[in-house]
Parts: C-alpha cells; structure tokens; sequence
C-alpha cells in the first residue's frame, strides 16, 4: 500500500491496516519514498501524485475506493467481509464517498 506520508489520517489507516493484517503480508510504504517513487514509475504512474492511496498487487495498481477496499478485503475478518460487501457499491458513489474524505483528511488530524 502506497500512501500519504505527510498525512496523519493516512498514518493512521495504515496503523488500522497493519493491527487487522494476520498473515503479515502487507507492506506500506510513504508516497515520498524512493521504493514507492521507483515502484509507481515501473507501473507508468505519477510519482509526484499524492492525492490517492494506492494498492498494489503485482503489476495492477488501484487507486481510490478501489484501493481501499482491496486493502480491507487483505485484513482480518470481519473486515474482509464489509470490503467484499462494498464492492456492490457504484464506484461513482463509492469514489465520491473517497474524494470527500481525501479532501476533508487534513482537518480531521
């Protein structure tokens, strides 16, 4: 997961995330980071973008909602299971849901 290091709110979904990760195999890594730069670069993303937290499983990158809930449906349950239920949620709405947050995350920390 590739995500916001400046970011509190983000900090603390990564906390949230690596506290419900039982099998241990996630690995999070700042945006700013040289691994994340290169890994985005390889991938043909912008490095510079850090307005979205990304999820990446071997060469597919999600970005957004989609993001999200590929990282909740990584984690412990019952968490696996509301990822797995969302995904019957419209992205446009899920995705608005997710720019609102973004937008709102600074003010919330």
């Amino acid at each position: 997961m590739l995500f916001d290091g400046d970011c509190a709110f983000c900090r603390g979904l990564v906390r949230f995330a690596q506290q419900r990760d039982q099998f241990r195999r996630l690995e999070f890594w700042p945006l700013q980071s040289p691994e994340a730069r290169a890994l985005l670069t390889r991938r043909g993303e912008s490095p510079d973008d850090l307005t979205a937290l990304r999820v990446v499983e071997g060469s597919h990158v999600d970005r957004g909602s989609d993001a999200v809930l590929r990282l909740g449906r990584r984690l412990a349950p019952p968490w696996a299971w509301f990822s797995a239920m969302l995904v019957i949620v419209p992205r446009t709405l899920r995705d608005r849901v997710y720019r609102f947050v973004a937008r709102q995350r600074n003010r919330w920390t």
